[in-house]
């Protein structure tokens, strides 16, 4: 179980000496074991931070996080990242072969596990088309890559490392609809006895999640399923009417 409560302290943006940034107000979040809970809210709402938060990429004085009932901070922050595998926006390549990316939090995973996670995450195709396969050198940042077929290599990756607790940060921002169906239906499968906290703005792809979270100037306005929030005709209702009137 992970439970982050009492989130009221600023935090100091890397490289600003001066200026503090009051992220996230009295929140309070409790995710059950093998639970599927989504955070969703407007831009600047506090999304992020909690993700940053969980994964040890900030910290601040007196936010309580526990894991397994134990204080986040006795824990190391590669004894935290050991036990997460994070999805975000922003892709993180390397230049070596696309297997050797795939097998950096996993590397004793068989070459077939690479496979099959390529195809689960939609690489097979582009894969094939590839001079050396899997074996293919990647550029800088992956920069002989489209930005869709990076996330997807991203993806492939969190599946091999198979850790407990998966972190999606809008993972299928950079992917067209109808291959962010095919991802989707692999979170699904991946998902099982996984714990999976989700950052959203594609509403649509967290209709069946546990727990929904609507955050708003980094407070918990709203909480429930998809059904039971639009029922309350509150800000996330308004929010998906919104978002569909924008898919149509």
């Amino acid at each position: 179980m992970l439970k982050a409560e009492g989130i009221i302290k600023k935090y100091q943006i890397p490289g600003r000496k001066k200026d503090l940034l009051e992220a996230l107000s009295g929140v309070s979040i409790e995710l059950a074991d093998n639970s599927i809970t989504a955070i969703v809210g407007e831009s600047g709402s506090g999304k992020s931070t909690i993700i940053k938060l969980i994964s040890r990429q900030i910290s601040m004085e007196k936010e309580k996080i526990f894991y397994q009932g134990i204080d986040y901070y006795n824990f190391t922050p590669n004894e935290i990242r050991n036990e997460l595998a994070l999805i975000s926006q922003e892709t993180t390549l390397f230049p070596v072969s696309i297997a050797d990316n795939i097998r950096i939090g996993n590397p004793d995973v068989r070459t077939e596990d690479i496979i099959l996670a390529l195809k689960m995450s939609g690489c097979e195709k582009f894969i094939k088309e590839l001079p050396e396969g899997i074996d293919t050198i990647l550029a800088e940042k992956g920069n002989n890559l489209s930005g869709g077929q990076r996330q997807r290599l991203t993806i492939a990756r969190a599946i091999v490392k198979n850790a407990p607790i998966l972190l999606l940060d809008e993972p299928t921002s950079a992917l067209d609809l109808e291959t962010e169906k095919n991802i989707c239906n692999t979170f699904d499968e991946v998902s099982r006895n996984h714990t999976v906290i989700a950052v959203a703005h594609r509403l649509n792809t967290i209709k069946n999640y546990d727990r929904i979270y609507v955050l708003n100037h980094g407070r918990i306005v709203e909480q429930g399923t998809h059904e039971e929030l639009l029922s309350q005709q509150g800000e996330y209702c308004q929010m998906y009417q919104d978002y569909v009137r924008k898919e149509m």
